[in-house]
Parts: structure tokens; sequence; C-alpha cells
């Protein structure tokens, strides 16, 4: 009887040890990376800076890794074996998520379980690649088609084609926020790009989004601190948004230009009112913007058209990069064959305020008298304006 019960005891003690998985309180990640074997792999925080991480582990030698710990609260987060393809994932204590993928390409293999939320992220990014494999062909067809003389043709299909590329993004974002709005997921969405530098959401234009997703959290994780921290960014964004509506009113046609005086990038004080007897294309852009930079073959290709018209025609090209970003700026004039017009750099951004430019590309085409004539006029329709000034 004695045995009997030791044996029983023993058999209890085994089969409450196992591997502590159902018994764990703490979130677990498991899985398997092919084609990872002994890479390191990483758990970081998404923060508004570089991303922090949490926890990291070797992958065995026959793929197989595992993570465990213990969070405060749902947390953000990447999962990565290099930062330029990460997994976005929320991860909560209690979540017991399994990952399978190919580790030389993550975002676009894995699978996931064990997680409404990473679930979610999962089937959004299927999507978004989908989109994105659009823009990568976009973008090639741009650079092989760059300087032929049917680009503007080209161009006109290409900007087409992307907007509705990010009309469909933009439409599955927001059923996906409108849907969970309280949800950690949902924050995540309201940064989602389309390439470099492409926000799907604009601040000013998407703020109701914003603003959405800020009340969802707060009702759901009051004490979190990222609703805390996103609640305190909503305030201020907010703030500046009324800003905004207190500026000039937007200039428009039959409006005298105001003058501009900065320097150039040679270092020389230019002024917008000394182009008079001119016409003039105000045009205000970024390095950054890439729209802006699809435009400026066309700007390359017109100047050298109309630079010795007897009538007399400048460029006059307002950059709103930063000072930080000079050099940047420097080398894309070059690289992009603008050195021949006149650049500046409105770095305190204090005549885009007076122009009120909300959004780039924008350009003001401006008669010899100063008067705006013209208005955020691109492409084909540059072109026609400029034969319709200049009669050929």
């Amino acid at each position: 009887m004695k045995k009997i019960l030791f044996l029983f005891a023993i058999a209890v003690i085994i089969g409450s040890c196992g591997d502590g998985t159902e018994s764990y309180s703490g979130y677990i990640i498991s899985g398997n990376f092919e084609n990872s074997n002994g890479h390191p792999i990483y758990l970081a925080e998404i923060t508004t800076g570089s991303p922090k991480i949490i926890d990291s582990v070797k992958v065995d030698n026959d793929g197989n890794f595992r993570m465990k710990g213990n969070l405060n609260e749902p947390v953000p987060c990447i999962l990565y074996r290099t930062l330029d393809d990460p997994i976005k994932l929320v991860v909560s204590n209690e979540d017991k998520i399994t990952i399978k993928a190919d580790g030389q390409d993550l975002n676009a293999t894995y699978t996931i379980s064990g997680s409404d939320e990473c679930e979610r992220l999962m089937k959004i990014a299927r999507h978004t690649r989908r989109n994105l494999l659009v823009i990568d062909s976009l973008n090639f067809i741009f650079s092989k088609n760059k300087g032929r003389n049917d680009f503007d043709t080209t161009l006109a299909d290409i900007k087409r084609i992307s907007d509705s590329v990010m009309a469909d993004q933009k439409k599955m974002l927001v059923e996906e926020i409108k849907s969970e709005p309280g949800s950690f997921s949902s924050f995540l969405l309201l940064s989602e790009q389309l390439g470099q530098a492409n926000f799907v959401f604009d601040l000013k234009k998407d703020f109701k989004y914003f603003e959405m997703v800020e009340k969802g959290l707060v009702e759901k994780y009051p004490k979190s601190k990222i609703t805390l921290g996103f609640s305190s960014f909503i305030r201020e964004a907010k703030n500046t948004i009324d800003e905004t509506q207190k500026l000039p009113d937007e200039l428009k046609v039959g409006d005298i230009a105001p003058d501009i005086v900065l320097k150039d990038n040679k270092g020389n004080i230019v002024k917008l009112y000394d182009l008079r007897g001119k016409y003039v294309l105000l045009n205000f852009w970024a390095t950054w913007c890439k729209p802006c930079r699809m435009e400026n073959p066309v700007l390359t290709r017109n100047y050298m058209k109309y630079k010795k018209s007897k009538i007399g025609f400048e460029i006059f090209q307002v950059s709103l990069d930063l000072s930080t970003d000079r050099e940047e700026w420097m080398r894309v004039i070059k690289n992009d064959n603008m050195a021949e017009w006149i650049h500046v750099l409105d770095e305190d951004q204090i005549y885009s305020k007076e122009y009120n430019i909300q959004t780039i590309p924008l350009n003001f085409m401006i008669d010899k008298n100063g008067v705006i004539i013209a208005k955020n006029i691109m492409g084909r329709d540059l072109e026609e304006k400029l034969r319709e000034v200049f009669k050929y």
C-alpha cells in the first residue's frame, strides 16, 4: 500500500512539472524558423524612438526557439532577426504564441497562432505586402522610364495606379480600426507605410481615426503607459491643428505672391521679388517627399526648354527639409539634375506658413507682375500651362 501511495505521489509531482506551460502566467513565444539555425532573434517593444529589446534567444539547430517573460501590460512589439524584416506583434501575459516562418524572409512567410491581436496583424500584413509589391513594381517602372520622351504619360499612369493602391490600403486599415478601435493592433495601424516615408494616414486630414483609437484605448486600457503617452500626443496634435486653422487664408489665383527672402544653396541671399519681369514657377517640396522627387524630372525638362525664353522663366524651389538634412538636400539637387535654378531652404517653416502649405509638392505659377496665374499644376497640366504662356 505504501509503495502504491509513493508511486502515486511521484506521478503527481512529474505531472505537475512538465514544461510549465499550463500554469505559467507570463507570455510564451515559440516556434520554428527555417534557415536560421544558430541565429539570434529579438523581441523588442515599439517605442517613439528605437525599438527597446525586451528578450532575445538563439534559434537551435532544428530551427526551434522559445521565449518567455512577464509584462505589466499588453505591449506592441516586433520580433526580428534583422530590423528590416520584422513581424509585428501585440504581446500580453498569458499569451501562448506560436510562429513558423522562413528566417530569410520572416514577414512574407510567417504564420502565427495563439493571439487574436497577432493573427489580426498577420492578416493585415499579408494585404499590405500585396500592395507593397505593386508599389515596388511602379518604382521599377519609374526608374526604367525616367528621361524618356513619353515619360509624362508613364508618370501619369504610375500616379493613377499608386493612388489606387494607397486608397485600397487606407480603406482596409480604416475598416480594421473601426472594428476594434480599442486594440493595440489598431494603434500600430496608424503608423502604417507603403514604402519609405509614405504614410497611409495623414495626422491632420485623418485626425478622426487617431482620436477614435485614443478614445478606445482610454476606455479599455486607461492606465497603460502607451494609452497615457498617446493621449498626451493627441492633445498636443489637436492644439497644433487648431493653430494651423489660424494661418493666413489660402492663396488663390489672382493674388499677389508674397515675397520670399532666404539663403540659397550657394549661401547667397535671394528674393522672390527680384524675379519680377519673369515668369516664375514657385515650387514647395522636400527631399523625403516621394511625389516631389517624381515631379523633379518634369521640372528639369521644362526648365531646359524655357530658360532662354525671351519673356523670361525661372524656377524658385523652396525645400521644407530641416537644417540637419542640408547635406541630403544638396545631394538631391545634384543627383536630380536641378542645379541650374534657384534653391532655398525654409528650415524654420516661415514661408511655408505664409503660403499656408499643408501638403507637398505644391507649386504656384507667377506672372511677370508677381500675380499667381495657376496653382498646384503637375506633370502634363504644368506643361500645358507653360505652352500656353510661352506659345511653344
